[in-house]
């Protein structure tokens, strides 16, 4: 091969931030670190285009919006100067003049590409990266997931031993939470929870707040998974679940332990009467518990102390393991950002519940 058979086949590309990006436009310039910028043949060549991305600055890896590919001319670096003070080389501060288009990291981001370009007259190309970025996104996304579920269940006092490592892949638990499970992957119980959970929550919503809810969400359960409505069609289990639900819609599920006689053993004859609708961790009292935690999460009143106890009469009841894999999606399901703000500010969590019941109580004196 000639040197101009080899030239046609070197192609230059670097990955800005958003932010990078706006000052590129507006400055006429960027400034970055020289490595960033990757030469050869990208198209054809997917091992480069996952190096491009891996080379990118951090940012929200659920937005592809927060970053722009760009494709710059094979001399790109004639177009380009070495930062001052930096002695070693490494910063270089690129022309736009280097560019030749750019394209989005996803095809759904080209009307915003377009609408930031449209008095530049920029070439924009067709986000031909896309399956390498969603490859990449839902990489780095497990890997803090796998990181946040990990240290949210060692804050609530359970850890990783290969028994509980064996009980459940991790890994698919966290692309279950995240809606990234193998279509082709039988589906679990466990993912058809995440799926439902919300419609679930609202369908039991008058018990929010009430020991029923343990009640009536693991009824609306069954009736999801075998179609069959226990306070109605179940002769034998109907009366029973009836009359703890309303003895229940009398006690407020705020306490650290369930205070409802005869709850739990009716949850138990649920489970045994319908075992399909069960598995060996995900358990009647994993149900509602599951839920009422990503309620919580959602509307800023989760509470470590709280979530502590009541993981643990999940692992005195259920087992260990149970109680484990909940904590574990508790923190997949939190993200790992708010996970560390919980546990190096715990009384940010309290304060939020401390000013609404504040609230409540002037408002009821007034």
């Amino acid at each position: 091969m000639n040197d101009l058979e080899q030239t046609q086949f070197v192609e230059s590309f670097v990955v800005l931030s958003a932010a990078e990006w706006r000052n590129f436009l507006a400055l006429g310039r960027v400034r970055l670190l020289k490595n960033r910028v990757l030469s050869g043949n990208l198209r054809a060549d997917k091992n480069l285009q996952k190096a491009l991305f891996v080379r990118a600055p951090h940012g929200n890896l659920e937005d592809s919006g927060d970053y722009r590919v760009v494709e710059l001319s094979s001399n790109w670096l004639s177009f380009s100067a070495q930062h001052s003070f930096d002695p070693e080389g490494h910063v270089m501060v690129i022309s736009i003049d280097a560019m030749v288009s750019t394209f989005p990291a996803a095809e759904k981001d080209r009307l915003m590409l377009e609408d930031e370009t449209q008095q530049l007259k920029i070439p924009i190309g067709n986000a031909e990266f896309e399956e390498v970025w969603n490859e990449w996104m839902l990489y780095d996304g497990i890997k803090l997931s796998l990181a946040a579920g990990t240290k949210m269940t060692n804050a609530l006092g359970f850890a990783f031993i290969a028994e509980h490592q064996q009980a459940f892949d991790p890994e698919n638990v966290v692309k279950a939470i995240l809606g990234r499970l193998d279509s082709n992957s039988e589906q679990s119980l466990l993912s058809q929870l995440i799926e439902q959970k919300n419609e679930i929550r609202d369908f039991v919503a008058d018990d929010i707040g009430h020991e029923s809810f343990l009640i009536s969400s693991v009824c609306e359960w069954v009736f999801r998974i075998r179609n069959i409505e226990l306070l109605s069609q179940d002769q034998i289990l109907a009366d029973e679940l009836k009359k703890i639900h309303a003895s229940a819609k009398e006690v407020f599920w705020n306490q650290t332990k369930i205070q409802s006689q005869g709850l739990l053993e009716v949850l138990q004859k649920i489970q045994v009467k319908y075992p399909e609708a069960f598995e060996q961790l995900l358990t009647p009292l994993f149900i509602p518990l599951f839920i009422q935690f990503l309620e919580d999460i959602r509307s800023n009143k989760f509470h470590l102390e709280n979530a502590r106890a009541q993981l643990q009469e999940l692992a005195q009841i259920n087992g260990e393991n149970s109680a484990t894999l909940l904590a574990f999606c508790i923190g997949v399901e939190m993200k790992m950002e708010r996970v560390r703000l919980l546990l190096e500010n715990p009384q940010l969590w309290h304060c939020i519940d401390e000013v609404k019941n504040n609230s409540e109580a002037a408002e009821t004196q007034s």
